[in-house]
């Protein structure tokens, strides 16, 4: 009886240390967890913050940029600021971050630097807006700015432009 005793006193201190293990694994996921949401919820509450600075006229101050980039003032920067960091960039990161956490495929916030930094920097001002903001936010990771940097190098400074075109250009063979 003795051997069966010690047997069943060892089988429990097994099982007990085991519950005690899964228990510590699963703190720290929750903990993971409670790290993420409040990562997403800063950087849904910055774009959000972001988005609601924007002016009516967004989009007229965003070609104005396009155009004629020495002739913005100081309030329209601000507002491409918000346009351009805020609701864009911060939203990569946001999938980046994500990405990271194992929660979704890094293939996710390539894709949407890859088919969106042509649209939103690529251009003089644009590039020029990343180029600054690139060295003011430290905080990013790096393999997150390479990757913007590698879309941008491979992007024409007329991409909006060159679309615009292309989509009247076949406007036009339809008709």
């Amino acid at each position: 009886m003795n051997n069966r005793d010690n047997w069943l006193q060892i089988s429990t201190t097994v099982a007990v240390l085991i519950g005690i293990a899964l228990v510590v694994i699963e703190l720290q996921q929750n903990s993971d967890l409670v790290e993420l949401q409040i990562l997403k919820q800063d950087a849904e509450a910055a774009t959000d913050r972001g988005i609601s600075i924007l002016p009516d006229n967004i989009y007229e101050i965003r070609q104005k940029s396009i155009d004629n980039p020495e002739d913005l003032t100081h309030l329209e920067f601000r507002a491409l600021d918000g346009l351009l960091w805020y609701s864009t960039v911060n939203r990569w990161r946001g999938l980046y971050d994500l990405a990271e956490q194992g929660l979704l495929e890094d293939e996710v916030w390539r894709t949407a630097v890859k088919e969106e930094a042509p649209i939103f920097l690529a251009y003089p001002f644009g590039r020029a807006y990343w180029e600054r903001m690139r060295e003011v936010a430290t905080y990013l990771p790096a393999d997150f700015v390479v990757g913007i940097d590698e879309v941008l190098a491979n992007a024409s400074d007329n991409y909006a432009a060159d679309s615009f075109s292309d989509v009247m250009e076949r406007l036009e063979t339809k008709k």
